[in-house]
């Protein structure tokens, strides 16, 4: 295993191999280092969507100040994670032992969940359910509702999502909307619910065939309408069989990501240590992290076609 020393001693810059620095602090150019010698590389860092980056700041000062970036996007130097590309792999033997069993028995009927904090989106994820809600019943959990349970304490969390959406009694599907339609982005809710016998309904800007099993979720780009997602989850509500279908294969497999299985600071170190030998030219900051990453929802979702108004 490679060894790396990690400070956050400014005084110590000049000496260093490497600099990370978070993307959404960089609010101007003094917060960067005066001196830097040909050899140091600079990490651009960030875990959130660009848009949240252009609020803040522009990305013109900084475009060929980085030489590595380590963000969400899968196409980064160091990606926070990666979902393993042989995923799938069916347990047969449990698979089996759990075909008599109902996952649809002694749930809610006729209700979606959806846990949000953040109301006001880059996504406007709010206008669809807005309009989702006039066909089929969405209960809200969070500070965007009138519903709550726990708080957001890691444990309590934990116990919320068992109790709404595992335990009987709890709901059959659930609304994994992200918040920003930005390419690759995904929040870490929809792999904390992979474990959770609930059926998600997702909608974001990443290939989802990509990184989940095929037949274990709903996309909202599939349907053409709010309207025809209502539909289709009340169609799911009255044939349990169907919706079991669904859960049993969603059960029977495993999804991984690359990445969590090491502490970031050790895949950090051992990148560097693999490409010490290497320039590594400035990367465009602006083409990697610019407007480009992200789409308007209307674009997006293609506007009327699902009977949504968005802002402009």
């Amino acid at each position: 295993m490679p060894v790396c020393v990690f400070t956050s001693d400014k005084a110590q810059i000049k000496e260093a191999h490497a600099v990370l620095f978070r993307g959404r602090r960089l609010q101007n150019e003094t917060i960067l280092p005066k001196h830097r010698s040909q050899t140091q590389k600079w990490i651009f860092f960030e875990y959130e969507p660009p848009n949240k980056f252009w609020d803040i700041n522009s990305l013109v000062p900084y475009r060929h100040s980085f030489n590595i970036t380590s963000t969400y996007s899968f196409d980064s130097d160091i990606p926070l994670s990666l979902p393993k590309r042989t995923y799938i792999a069916p347990n047969k033997l449990y698979s089996l032992k759990r075909l008599n069993v109902s996952y649809a028995r002694g749930k809610t009927p006729g209700r979606v969940a959806w846990f949000v904090s953040n109301c006001h989106t880059q996504s406007q994820r709010e206008k669809y359910v807005k309009e989702l809600k006039k066909y089929i019943r969405v209960d809200v959990y969070g500070e965007c509702g009138p519903l709550s349970c726990g708080d957001r304490v890691q444990a309590n969390r934990s116990a919320c999502d068992e109790t709404l959406l595992s335990a009987p009694g709890s709901y059959k599907f659930y609304l994994s909307f992200e918040n920003s339609f930005c390419d690759d982005y995904v929040t870490e809710k929809l792999w904390r619910l992979l474990k959770e016998d609930v059926l998600q309904i997702v909608l974001g800007a990443v290939n989802y065939s990509v990184i989940l099993p095929e037949e274990t979720f709903l996309n909202v780009k599939d349907f053409s309408s709010p309207k025809s997602l209502a539909d289709f989850l009340i169609h799911l509500d009255k044939h349990d069989d169907l919706y079991d279908v669904m859960m049993r294969r969603k059960k029977a497999i495993r999804v991984e990501l690359e990445g969590l299985d090491e502490p970031y600071h050790c895949r950090v170190c051992r990148y560097l240590h693999d490409h010490k030998s290497q320039k590594q030219l400035p990367r465009d900051l602006v083409a990697f992290w610019g407007p480009g990453r992200c789409q308007h929802p209307a674009v997006f979702l293609d506007g009327s076609a699902h009977g949504v108004k968005f802002r402009i």
